[in-house]
């Protein structure tokens, strides 16, 4: 499957969604108008999560991931 980090929303706008997970943030890179949140997932992967506005959560902190169901893209192998 895969997303688009755009999709993605972290901190306290992922609470009730159907696709939800957590992961540890790794990495915050600013990136002009927007910011690239970078968490690892709890089997190793890494997801990225661009946002327009700043959320306040230390690295290292297990953080909620929002993804909508709509915006999962199945992919085949």
């Amino acid at each position: 499957m895969a997303v688009r980090a755009e999709d993605v929303t972290i901190g306290p706008d992922a609470g009730a969604a159907a696709c939800r997970m957590s992961g540890v943030l790794e990495e915050v890179t600013y990136r002009g108008t927007v910011l690239d949140y970078t968490l690892r997932m709890p089997d190793g992967q890494r997801i990225v999560a661009t946002m327009t506005r700043r959320v306040d959560i230390a690295t290292g902190a297990v953080v909620p991931i929002r993804v909508e169901v709509a915006n999962v893209i199945p992919l085949e192998d």
